[in-house]
C-alpha cells in the first residue's frame, strides 16, 4: 500500500540554522581573504545550492574555482561551527511533531538544497535522522530546487510515491515552487528565511506559524485521527 509522504526542507523549517550559517560564510570569507559580505545578503542565499550562493555573493560563474574552493572551506567549517551546537538549533515542537506523524504511518523525508553529507551530519547532530527514511541533498540531482527534480527523486525514493498523495514543508520560494512545479501541495512556514508576503508569492496550500500549525495542516490534509498532544 502506498503511504501517504511528506517531504520537509531542513535549513529554516527543522533546524534554526540561518545565523550560524551566516556566520559559517562569513568565516569561509575571511579565510579565503575575501571581501566580508553583508549578512543580510548572505541571508538571502539561504535555500540556494552552496555553488550558487557562492557564485552570487563572489559574482563570479559557478564554476570558478574560487566558487571551488570557498565550498570545500564551507564544509570544514559547517562542522566546526554547526554541527556542536546542531541540538539546540532545533525549532520548538519539531520532534514532538515528528513523533506525531511518524506514529501516524506517515513516510517521511527530507529534500534539501545541502548536499548529502552535510544534511546527514546535521539530522544526526540534531538527533532527527531516525525520523527520515529518505534523505535527497542537492549534489544528488542536476537540477536543484526550485526545479521539481529534488521532488520526484525524492518520492521515488520513498517507493514512487503519487505526488497526490505527498506534502513538501519549507520556509522558502524555492522549496514552495519545487512543489508547485512537482504537483504536490504545500506548507510555508513562516518562522524560517523567508517573510509571509514572499511566501505568499508562491502559493502555499497552507500557511504555518509554528510547527504545531504543520503537524494540524497534514493532520486536516491526510484525514487523519486527530492527536491530543502538547507541542511545545
Amino acid at each position: 500500500m502506498i503511504k501517504n509522504a511528506v517531504i520537509f526542507d531542513l535549513d529554516g523549517t527543522l533546524i534554526d540554522t540561518p545565523r550560524a550559517i551566516i556566520e559559517t560564510f562569513t568565516q569561509t570569507f575571511l579565510t579565503m581573504g575575501q571581501t566580508a559580505q553583508k549578512a543580510e545578503d548572505i541571508r538571502a542565499t539561504i535555500g540556494l545550492p552552496l555553488e550558487k550562493a557562492f557564485s552570487h555573493l563572489l559574482n563570479v560563474p559557478l564554476d570558478n574555482e574560487l566558487v571551488i574552493q570557498s565550498i570545500k572551506q564551507y564544509q570544514l567549517l559547517f562542522r566546526e561551527i554547526i554541527l556542536p551546537k546542531a541540538k539546540t538549533l532545533v525549532f520548538p515542537g519539531v520532534e514532538t511533531g515528528l513523533n506525531i506523524l511518524s506514529d501516524q504511518g506517515l513516510a517521511l523525508a527530507i529534500a534539501t538544497s545541502k548536499f548529502y553529507t552535510s544534511a546527514d551530519l546535521l539530522l544526526k547532530a540534531a538527533g532527527l535522522r531516525d525520523y527520515f527514511s529518505v534523505v535527497v541533498g542537492a549534489d544528488q540531482v542536476s537540477r536543484p530546487k526550485p526545479d521539481p527534480e529534488s521532488g520526484y527523486l525524492t518520492l521515488k525514493k520513498l517507493g514512487n510515491t503519487p505526488v497526490d498523495n505527498s506534502i513538501m514543508v519549507g520556509d522558502t520560494t524555492h522549496d514552495l515552487q519545487m512543489a508547485n512545479s512537482a504537483g504536490m501541495r504545500s506548507i510555508a512556514v513562516t518562522y524560517g528565511i523567508h517573510n509571509l508576503s514572499l511566501l505568499k508569492t508562491s502559493n502555499p496550500t497552507w500557511i504555518a506559524d509554528s510547527f504545531a500549525d504543520v503537524v494540524n495542516a497534514i493532520t486536516e490534509a491526510f484525514q487523519l485521527k486527530q492527536i491530543e498532544a502538547v507541542i511545545l
